[in-house]
């Protein structure tokens, strides 16, 4: 069956036992820090938002609540804050990190196709658009969630998934 996107691309190891309901873990060597309280809600951030796809998806599943967003699209963020008006929105995913993001066990998004896309340019990771992947990928280093998911389209991911998937 053909699929357009990538789902769960990596888990982390749970920081501290537990882990999300249902789902079973891969060992990345995660790092230490704060967890959402046990048995409460998991807190999730999103970048690349969009209109907050993955979000609505993940509240609706009872997996946790959406603790931050980033987005550059200006009618994007407008459409984000109609849904989630007390959620911290950040504009630029190079200016977020461990300095100015509230903590999350669930890091979402998914970066710009343009240069991944069999219709782009093709640059790969390398492109001007998809290379935002390695502030995704910073962001994970730094912030250290529990579960990422990652989200881009699947024709043409055999050019973008070994890398990402690498570098994980």
């Amino acid at each position: 069956m053909r699929r357009g996107a990538l789902a769960v691309l990596h888990q982390y190891e749970p920081r501290r036992g537990g882990g999300l309901p249902g789902a079973g873990s891969a060992s990345c060597g995660a790092g230490g820090g704060e967890t959402g309280s046990p048995g409460g809600p998991v807190r999730i951030g999103s970048l690349f938002s969009g209109i907050g796809g993955f979000e609505l998806g993940l509240e609706r599943a009872g997996l946790g609540e959406v603790v931050y967003q980033v987005e550059a699209d200006p009618f994007c963020r407008r459409i984000l804050a109609q849904h989630w008006p007390d959620v911290p929105r950040f504009e630029d995913v190079r200016a977020v990190g461990l300095h100015n993001l509230p903590a999350a066990e669930i890091l979402a998004g998914g970066f710009p196709c343009q240069d991944v896309s069999m219709a782009g340019r093709r640059e790969g990771l390398d492109g001007e658009r998809s290379g935002l992947w390695w502030e995704f990928h910073r962001v994970i280093d730094e912030t250290s969630p529990n579960h990422v998911v990652v989200e881009n389209v699947h024709a043409g991911s055999s050019g973008w998934l070994p890398s990402v998937r690498e570098s994980l």
